[in-house]
């Protein structure tokens, strides 16, 4: 699943990427957007190996059932390696600042409330 999907998630990611250059969403460094573009390109190899090698193993089960342990290792590794490469990846990619996750310290909604003057129980933290 994970190697059939990295298609999908470049495809989704480059649109991101367009609406940011086009002054869609909120301003971020230039910087920011690169790096994590730049690492999803690169490690999205990796991702498509593991879908690859993935497919090559279920097909083992049938045509090569004795190999099939070799493919599992390879699998395996693969899905370790993709594991730490989207953490490398989204750790670029959570530095980009977005619209929708703005720190909650700082904001005050739309609708003029400030809900961190208030605690969970509705009531301004100066009431107690």
């Amino acid at each position: 699943v994970a190697g059939s999907s990295t298609g999908l998630v470049m495809k989704t990611g480059e649109e991101a990427y367009e609406r940011y250059e086009d002054g869609v969403a909120m301003q971020v460094s230039d910087a920011e957007l690169h790096e994590h573009e730049e690492r999803a390109h690169q490690f999205s190899k990796i991702m498509y190996a593991l879908g690859a090698a993935s497919f090559v193993c279920l097909l083992c089960v049938w045509l090569k059932p004795g190999w099939v342990s070799a493919c599992a290792v390879v699998v395996l590794v693969l899905c370790v390696l993709s594991f730490a490469s989207g953490l490398y990846i989204a750790n670029a990619g959570g530095k980009i600042v977005r619209p929708h996750f703005i720190n909650a310290e700082d904001a005050i909604y739309k609708d003029g409330y400030d809900h961190d003057a208030h605690d969970h129980d509705g009531h301004d933290d100066h009431d107690h």
